[in-house]
């Protein structure tokens, strides 16, 4: 097995989702038949809430924001703004050609950590590379 060793950049693909998502959220509560008061209150809660994704998880800001992924020796290695995990690839992991979650599990912690990868976050030629030797592990 080779060594994988990427650094993980904001993904606009994620950041257009996103916004499109908020657009259309925006567009939808507009259109509702309610009261102004609680139009705007549905609309500050759609926008903080869809802000801080895109502060937390497309802009990678958040302190759990996965900044590096490595593998060597049979383990991965997963760095963010503070620390460096080893974790281990769950079976439950979904690969595509446009976006890949990666779960992980980390020694003490009771949930698994799941890691969107889209193809623009990383160097051209890297997530085909990734895919492939993703494919041919044993999880």
């Amino acid at each position: 097995m080779q060594k994988i060793d990427i650094n993980i950049r904001p993904s606009k693909q994620f950041l257009c989702l996103t916004l499109i998502s908020l657009i259309s959220s925006l567009v939808i509560i507009s259109s509702l038949p309610v009261m102004t008061l609680t139009k705007m209150l549905l609309i500050g809660s759609v926008a903080f809430y869809l802000g801080s994704i895109i502060w937390n998880e497309c802009l990678l800001k958040s302190t759990l924001a996965i900044h590096r992924l490595s593998f060597s020796d049979e383990s991965w290695q997963l760095y963010d703004k503070e620390f460096i995990v080893t974790a281990r690839l769950c079976g439950s992991s979904t690969l595509t050609g446009l976006v890949s979650i990666l779960r992980f599990v980390v020694e003490g912690e009771k949930k698994k950590r799941s890691f969107l990868i889209f193809k623009d976050s990383i160097p051209s030629g890297f997530y085909r590379r990734l895919l492939a030797q993703l494919r041919t592990m044993k999880i």
